[in-house]
């Protein structure tokens, strides 16, 4: 019954026990999101909705996402915050083996956020990283480290 904190669980141990699995804290919904954004969204309760909104009108705020299969059940954390890792809101689903595999084939991956049974309401998404969203920032970061022209305050390196 690991759950409220993606620190909770290691991602390269293996999970095998019933006592090992994530508890999924909502669910999670297929959808077409807005400009093709998303395909999944997490389907949030009203009550949540308020935070989750303030967060998403900032400019950029921290966040953190894992996948983990623990006795066949594929699972994906995620959390966001904003500097003040204590208010953190973390969220867990479970994804069938169809739903992975829809989710997987984004060019873009993101989760969205919904209100339970309202899929057209976007409240908002998070990206999801991957190994080619790292590539393009270290091209974007060693392209303006050897430009010239780059800030003063921008740390080359």
């Amino acid at each position: 019954m690991i759950k409220d904190k993606i620190d909770d669980h290691k991602p390269w141990k293996f999970y095998y026990g019933k006592h090992d699995k994530l508890d999924a804290t909502h669910s999670l919904a297929e959808i077409d999101g807005p400009f093709d954004m998303y395909n999944m969204a997490i389907e949030i309760p009203l009550e949540q909705m308020i935070p989750i909104m303030k967060l998403m009108k900032k400019e950029s705020f921290d966040c953190a996402d894992r996948f983990s299969v623990t006795g066949g059940i594929i699972q994906g954390e995620f959390e966001i915050w904003d500097g003040d890792y204590k208010k953190h809101l973390y969220f867990c689903v479970d994804f069938t083996l169809q739903q992975a595999i829809k989710f997987l084939k984004q060019t873009n991956p993101a989760i969205g956020f919904i209100p339970v049974g309202i899929p057209q309401m976007m409240i908002g998404a998070q990206h999801i990283f991957t190994i080619e969203t790292i590539r393009e920032i270290l091209k974007i970061k060693t392209s303006i480290d050897e430009d010239s022209n780059r800030p003063e305050t921008w740390k080359v390196g």
